[in-house]
């Protein structure tokens, strides 16, 4: 009876212990179930959140193509534009864009939503709403940087993108798309307990390929961001200099038609951008070399003019002397005239003169004969009287 007792005591301890082990066991197999469990989760939620992300990027994509199918994007008014399209208040573009690929879509004009399908807690649209500061506000608006990842919207998760839009290295506005985390199905992991080794094998295995996953996915997604933000620049670097060359061209031709009426005052005072720069300055010394050489020959012309009146003047004054001249010439002449008229009749008087004293001199030379005549007679008669008185 004594050896019944002690077997079975030995058989309830056996017992005990075979079922603490069992319990062990159980308790070790429950905790890498639970591991395995948690692992399969964040694998699937990985997964969940990649098929997110390639929706995203499918729909900003297509945001991005429609927005620049509209024209280049500017503030005009305090009112966001894409080429002749304004934004504000105008719903068709997001809701076209939800149609086509679903998800939220709002386009903000700096950090204002001024076109989106969010709606507030009331149904009506998030029209007026800021983007709350913080990381997103920072890295977008702060930085010109998209980002990538989850987002909290009017008290909602999102996975969401928000993508600047640069225009003259300033960021004017951000389009965004998100799709709410409550959207996206969970993922469930089920499976049969095995042995140990089988669990930890396959444990093992699920992390490494998880973390690969992980890994590969965060390369693509980093490396999607950095083509996104690369392309990005670009663009915004060539709109910028069509932008800076068609101001250049603008301030230039603007420059040549005041040139063109006249106005050698002008200058493009206003700096344009480095490559252009030059032009301006050219432009400006040009025309002030052209100010200065036209000053000079209004100079000269004065100097010429000046002179040319003096010229006229003492033309002028000569022309009133050879009048005066001419005068006193032509009275010299008619002077003379008469003078040669006295002379010619002087020179007759003095023909006729001649021969009136010609003629004297011969009657006196008669009336000397005649005296002669006279006095001989006289004489002898004397000498008669002078007989007969004796």
């Amino acid at each position: 009876m004594t050896m019944v007792w002690i077997l079975a005591g030995i058989v309830l301890a056996a017992a005990g212990a075979i079922a603490a082990i069992l319990l062990g066991v159980r308790r070790r197999i429950s905790a890498l179930a639970r591991d395995l469990n948690a692992v399969a989760i964040a694998a699937s939620e990985a997964h969940r959140d990649m098929v997110a992300q390639n929706g995203l990027d499918r729909n900003i994509d297509g945001l991005r193509a429609r927005l620049a199918a509209l024209g280049p994007a500017r503030i005009e008014n305090d009112e966001l534009w894409f080429g002749a399209y304004r934004i504000n208040g105008d719903d068709r573009v997001v809701d076209e864009i939800k149609t086509q690929y679903g998800g939220a879509v709002t386009i903000f004009m700096r950090d204002v939503r001024v076109a989106t399908n969010v709606q507030k807690p009331d149904g009506t649209r998030a029209v007026g709403t800021r983007l709350a500061p913080g990381p997103i506000h920072d890295a977008v608006l702060g930085m010109g940087k998209t980002y990538r990842g989850e987002a909290e919207i009017l008290g909602e998760p999102y996975f969401a993108i928000y993508e600047p839009v640069i225009a003259n290295h300033e960021t004017i506005a951000i389009i965004f798309v998100g799709v709410r985390k409550l959207d996206l199905p969970e993922g469930t992991v089920t499976g049969d307990p095995r042995s140990m080794a089988c669990i930890r094998a396959d444990l093992d295995s699920l992390r490494k390929v998880l973390a690969e996953q992980v890994r590969t996915a965060g390369e693509a997604i980093a490396l999607r961001q950095l083509s996104e933000d690369t392309r990005r620049a670009l663009d915004a670097e060539r709109v910028t200099r069509a932008h800076q060359q068609a101001h250049a061209i603008a301030a230039l031709g603007t420059g040549l038609e005041r040139l063109a009426g006249g106005d050698l005052l002008f200058r493009l005072d206003e700096k344009l951008a480095a490559e252009y720069e030059k032009l301006r300055t050219d432009f400006n010394g040009a025309i002030r070399q052209l100010h200065d050489a036209m000053a000079m020959i209004a100079r000269n012309a004065d100097a010429v003019r000046s002179g040319a009146q003096e010229i006229t003047a003492a033309s002028d004054d000569l022309a009133r002397r050879t009048e005066q001249q001419a005068a006193t010439l032509e009275q010299t002449a008619a002077a003379l005239e008469q003078i040669t008229a006295t002379v010619r009749r002087t020179a007759a008087g003095t023909g006729e003169a001649r021969k009136l004293v010609g003629d004297a001199r011969s009657e006196t030379d008669h009336s000397g004969e005649i005296v002669q005549r006279a006095v001989a007679a006289m004489s002898a008669i004397e000498a008669s009287s002078r007989q007969i008185g004796q």
